[in-house]
This record gives structure tokens, C-alpha cells and sequence, in this order.
């Protein structure tokens, strides 16, 4: 089996008063070269901008999108308990990378994979302190895709996943 990469990334964005770091994982194909991959998910995990409650986290995350990738279009936003595989429909013309912008209650991980020929995903613990974000770079964009989010089944998650241009 070949070498798997993995690429952790600490939170550089505004930190909520309390302090708190997130640290993701990103894990590109087997076989993959220990060099970053100009084709994996990028992770970027920011503080909620106003101090986000179980009740606004999603217009918190869009509110974050706005701000950071005014271009984003937002393919769903939805909120609910446990594992979820979400159907995306093929992205229009000129979109390429899907997104995602996750918050999650509890102690356990959660983890957003893209299956496909090179399955990615992007993966942390919990938390309710900010909002972490990944984006997927998509091999076939003109066809529907999935992305499943797996956390554990008594965790509630918010989550908008966004479509946006290629860089």
C-alpha cells in the first residue's frame, strides 16, 4: 500500500476569546509523495466572527463565507445529528472546488471525505469555539458528487458546503 500524507494545520484566524486552536488533517490518495499536494483539500479553520450559538451557526458560517470568499456559492446548508452523506448536484460552468465551512458539538472527531478516484478528506475534533473550513479541488466537477460526513451518532453538526471557481 503506498505512503499516505497527512497535513496538520493549527487555526491562524482571528481566536475567540477563549483561546481555542483547531488542528485538521488533510489525507490525500495512497501512493501519494510526502510534498504537499497542489490537489488536496485546503484547511482553514477562522473564528466565528460574532460569537456563534447553537441557534446561528449557520448564518455564522455564511456570514464567515461572505467575508472570506465573497464568490462562494452555497450548494446547501443544513444542520443535524450523526453520520450524513450529502448529494451534491454536477457544479455549473467555471466551478471547480467544493467547500465546506463544519462546526460540531461533543468530544469525538468528525471527518469529510470525497470519494472518487483520489479520495480526500479533511478531519479534526469537535468544536464549538469556531468555524473550520476545507475546500476539494474536483477531479469531474460537470458530475454530481458526495461528500460524507462521519462523527460520532449523538454529535450535531453545521454545515454549509459551497462551490466556488477554480484560483
Amino acid at each position: 500500500m503506498g505512503t499516505l500524507k497527512e497535513l496538520a494545520v493549527l487555526a491562524t484566524g482571528t481566536i475567540l476569546a477563549a483561546g481555542a486552536l483547531s488542528a485538521c488533517t488533510y489525507q490525500g490518495p495512497p501512493g501519494a509523495n510526502d510534498a504537499p499536494s497542489t490537489q488536496g483539500p485546503t484547511i482553514s479553520p477562522s473564528a466565528a466572527p460574532t460569537g456563534p450559538t447553537k441557534e446561528n451557526w449557520l448564518e455564522d458560517q455564511r456570514a464567515n463565507l461572505d467575508t472570506t470568499r465573497p464568490m462562494a456559492h452555497v450548494e446547501t446548508a443544513e444542520s443535524g445529528t450523526g453520520a450524513r452523506t450529502f448529494a451534491i448536484p454536477a457544479l455549473t460552468e467555471g466551478r471547480t472546488t467544493l467547500g465546506i465551512s463544519l462546526s460540531c458539538n461533543g468530544e469525538g472527531p468528525w471527518r469529510v471525505t470525497l470519494p472518487g478516484n483520489s479520495p480526500v478528506f479533511a478531519s479534526s475534533t469537535c468544536s464549538t469555539g469556531d468555524i473550520i473550513g476545507a475546500t476539494f479541488p474536483l477531479e469531474s466537477p460537470g458530475e454530481p458528487q458526495e461528500l460524507q460526513l462521519t462523527l460520532d451518532d449523538d454529535a450535531t453538526y453545521w454545515i454549509t458546503i459551497f462551490s466556488v471557481a477554480s484560483d
